[in-house]
């Protein structure tokens, strides 16, 4: 399936959040569901290994440097010089679609999902391209 990086960054949020709960906030896990949102998580990792590659790529060549060419950190964070441009350039990489393989969900499963999980709608609405029109 061919999808952005930006929706696979989205989607890839979503999951996280419902694997981080799924033993510890649902009385009985659907071990179906379980499994296919962690497959699906780790599928959408390796799909986004360019992009992450490309990201990495675009923050050294838009760091500002100190006078030995080291790159400035800031609480952690490189700094960025030209924020125009590496916002502009991560928009180009996020607009880019990769092919994924995951496993979709069915309308019940995805039913299910919004009343064992507690979850946002926003990420409801990144997870919709998972599941499969009956």
């Amino acid at each position: 399936m061919q999808i952005t990086n930006l929706e696979l960054l989205e989607t890839k949020a979503a999951l996280e959040a419902l694997g981080a709960q799924s033993v510890k906030n649902v009385e009985r896990p659907d071990r179906e569901i379980a499994k296919k949102i962690r497959r699906n998580a780790l599928a959408i990792v390796r799909a986004l290994r360019e992009y992450e590659w490309d990201r990495q790529e675009l923050v050294s060549a838009f760091a500002e440097r100190d006078k030995r060419d080291k790159k400035i950190i800031v609480d952690g964070t490189v700094k960025i010089g030209d924020t125009r441009g590496f916002s502009d350039k991560i928009a180009e990489i996020q607009a880019d679609a990769v092919e994924v393989a995951v496993e979709l969900f069915s309308e019940d499963q995805f039913i299910a999902i919004g009343k064992r999980y507690v979850i946002t709608s926003n990420q409801l609405a990144a997870l919709d391209w998972l599941v499969v029109s009956e």
